[in-house]
């Protein structure tokens, strides 16, 4: 992380947060954001011999987030950038989450919720 810009020569006496300090921020859900945060700035031309600096961070923390979408981020950063990321685990089915909801096959979705009765399943609510 030496090759990032840091303290006062980024943020001159701001009181905001470094950049370095955000990146080993003690709060895990912090570091990640950064480090997701940096990965797109990544591509401007000038800052790609950042890349390098990060490359560590992007695989050891966001590849091992509890997040997969930080993991997914990863991953194709890594890829992209032409980085090794095997032993990094994305999304087997990245709509899991949308499809889990989904009534059986062959029911109606408007008689599926909590709000349907007998009188109201043959038509939707409007």
């Amino acid at each position: 992380m030496a090759d990032l810009v840091t303290g006062e020569e980024a943020f001159p006496s701001t009181g905001l947060p470094t950049p370095e300090s955000v990146l080993v921020d003690t709060d895990r859900r912090i570091r990640e954001a950064a480090i997701d945060a940096c990965i797109p700035l990544m591509d401007d031309p000038q800052l790609q011999h950042h890349r390098t600096a990060l490359v560590p961070l992007v695989q050891q923390v966001l590849g091992t987030s509890e997040l997969w979408q930080h993991r997914e981020r990863a991953i194709h950063a890594l890829d992209a950038w032409g980085e090794d990321s095997s032993g990094l685990e994305g999304q087997r089915n990245p709509f899991e989450f949308c499809d889990s909801d989904l009534p059986p096959i062959g029911t109606s979705v408007w008689s599926a919720g909590p709000w349907s009765s007998a009188s109201d399943a043959d038509g939707p609510p409007f």
